[in-house]
């Protein structure tokens, strides 16, 4: 296999039943995405050649994520110290 391609896998977990969706890239390893819309958009940008760009863009909107969920939690407690932690691990991943 030549070319990224996503790829659907049931699931059965605490969430309940569903599809979990992933790319399988090129190289062999599979990128772990959830969602069919992202697998798409992330299998083309592989294959078009600008994956760098928005596997950064896709750490980006994570990292803002983690930000707005540890808004939610009060100033200086654990929840919010971990998810800030998170985010600013997910932002140093892609430099």
């Amino acid at each position: 296999m030549n070319k990224a391609t996503p790829v659907a896998v049931e699931k059965f977990a605490d969430c309940g039943p569903g599809k979990l969706w992933f790319v399988h890239h090129p190289d062999g390893f599979l990128i772990e995405l959830a969602i069919e819309s992202r697998a798409i958009q992330i299998a083309d940008e592989i294959n078009a050649g600008r994956a760098a760009n928005s596997i950064d863009a896709e750490r980006e909107v994570i990292a803002n994520r983690a930000r707005e969920i540890a808004g939610h939690y009060p100033e200086a407690s654990d929840g919010r110290n971990t998810f800030v932690l998170f985010a600013e691990w997910v932002e140093g991943r892609s430099k």
